[in-house]
C-alpha cells in the first residue's frame, strides 16, 4: 500500500520534533523540581481527564452505521469477519503546559506522550458483543522538570442489546490500570475499576445515557497515616463512586451535549480525612463537523466543579475547591486512517486553601492513526 507524499510530511514531521525533544531533555533531565503531594493530587485529576477525554467522539453518521450492523450478521462471511474484529491505534502528542507544578510559580514545561492500543471487538450476535483490549501509554516532560508516567491498562466489557433495533445498550466492564511515576514511586499506584454504561439512541435527534464506575486505587509505596499523623504499615488506599447522566441533541452536523456527574472519594488515610470528599460536576459541549465526509472536527466543552471535604482544614475552615475549565479540540482526518489533533485546555482552580489556588494552561499537538 502506498502512502502518499503529505503522509511522509507528517510522518517527517513528528519525527523531528521527537528527536528535538529527546535532545532536550538529555540536556536538562537534572533540572528536576519538587513536586509537592498536592501538585500530584491535582496531577490525577487531569490525568483521569485526559484519558477520559481521548478520541475523537461519534458523529451522528457513524452511530446510525452502527444501528445498521445488524443486517450484516445474515451473511455467513461478515458473520466471520465480526467475530475476528480488532481495533488498534497508536499515537504521538506534543505539548507544553504552562504550570505542571499547579502553583503561584506557573513554570512552563513542555511534554511527549506516546501511546498504543489494542482491542479485540467481536460481535457474537446481534445483540452481545464485547471488548477486550490492552492500553499503553508514556509521557515525559523534558524541560523543566524531571516527570515522566507510564500507564498500562488491561480491559474488558460486554455489550448487550435489549431490543432488535439495537438502539438501547447496556455494557458492564472491568479495568486494571497501574500508572508508573519512574522517578517518583511514592506517587505510582494500581486501580481496579468496574461500572456499567448505558445508552439509548432514539431516531436521528437524541441520544441519552449514564454510567456508574467504582474504582478501588492502591498505592506502591505512599502508606497510610493514623489521626496523629504517623504512618501506619499498610498502604494507602482510595474507593471511589461516581455516577454519570448525560443527554445529546444532533442538530445537523452540529451536536449539544449536557452531562453531570457525581462522585464520592473515601480514604484509608486517617489524618484530617484528607482525601474524603465528594464533588459535583456539570459539562455543556458542543461540536460539528466540517468539509467533506466529515473530516473535520471541532468541538468546545466548559465544564465547573465543586468539590467539598469532610474534615479536611484550610485554616479554620473545612476545605473547598472550585475548578472551571475549557476545552477546544480539533480532529482532522487524514488518509490511511491518520488523525491530525490539536487541543487547549484552560484550568482555573480556587480554593479557600492556597495551595488549591492556580491556574493552568496546556496545548497539545499530535498525530494518531487507526488500524
Amino acid at each position: 500500500m502506498k502512502i502518499s507524499k503529505s503522509i511522509l510530511n507528517y510522518l517527517f514531521s513528528f519525527g523531528l520534533t521527537f528527536f528535538v525533544a529527546v535532545c532536550l531533555w538529555q540536556r536538562t533531565a537534572y533540572s528536576q523540581t519538587t513536586i509537592t503531594d498536592e501538585s500530584r493530587e491535582q496531577r490525577e485529576f487531569k490525568t483521569e481527564d485526559r484519558l477520559e477525554s481521548a478520541g475523537k467522539p461519534e458523529t451522528i453518521n457513524v452511530l446510525i452505521e452502527k444501528l445498521k450492523e445488524r443486517a450484516a450478521l445474515k451473511m455467513k462471511e461478515q458473520r466471520r469477519k465480526l467475530l475476528l474484529k480488532t481495533r488498534t491505534s497508536a499515537g504521538v502528542t506534543y505539548g507544553h503546559e504552562k504550570n505542571p507544578a499547579n502553583d503561584g510559580l506557573e513554570k512552563g514545561d513542555s511534554f511527549m506522550e506516546e501511546n498504543f492500543s489494542f482491542a479485540w471487538t467481536p460481535t457474537f450476535h446481534n445483540s452481545v458483543s464485547a471488548d477486550v483490549g490492552i492500553r499503553v501509554a508514556k509521557q515525559d516532560y523534558f524541560e523543566q522538570f524531571l516527570i515522566s508516567t507510564n500507564d498500562y491498562a488491561v480491559s474488558g466489557s460486554w455489550k448487550f442489546y435489549p431490543f432488535e433495533n439495537r438502539k438501547l445498550s447496556i455494557e458492564p466492564g472491568m479495568e486494571y490500570e497501574w500508572l508508573n511515576y519512574p522517578n517518583d514511586s511514592s506517587s505510582s499506584y494500581e486501580q481496579y475499576r468496574s461500572f456499567i454504561n448505558f445508552k439509548h439512541f432514539t431516531g436521528k435527534h437524541w441520544q441519552f445515557g449514564g454510567k456508574y464506575e467504582f474504582f478501588e486505587k492502591t498505592y506502591d509505596k505512599k502508606v497510610a497515616r493514623n489521626l496523629s499523623q504517623t504512618d501506619l504499615d499498610f498502604h494507602r488506599e482510595d474507593f471511589r463512586n461516581t455516577v454519570d447522566l448525560w443527554i445529546k441533541r444532533f442538530v445537523g452536523r452540529y451536536s449539544l451535549k449536557l452531562k453531570g456527574r457525581m462522585y464520592r472519594n473515601n480514604s484509608n488515610d486517617m489524618y484530617q480525612n484528607y482525601n474524603d470528599y465528594e464533588a459535583i460536576r456539570g459539562y455543556f459541549t458542543i461540536d460539528r463537523t466540517f468539509l467533506r465526509d466529515d473530516k473535520l472536527y471541532v468541538s468546545f466543552s466548559p465544564d465547573y466543579e465543586r468539590k467539598y471535604y469532610d474534615y479536611r482544614l484550610a485554616g479554620n475552615e473545612i476545605r473547598q475547591d472550585r475548578i472551571l475549565q475549557y476545552n477546544l479540540n480539533l480532529y482532522y482526518t487524514l488518509p490511511h486512517d491518520c488523525t491530525l489533533s490539536a487541543s487547549y485546555n484552560w484550568r482555573d482552580s480556587n480554593s479557600n486553601a492556597s495551595t488549591g489556588v492556580f491556574t493552568d494552561e496546556t496545548y497539545r499537538l499530535g498525530l494518531s492513526a487507526d488500524f
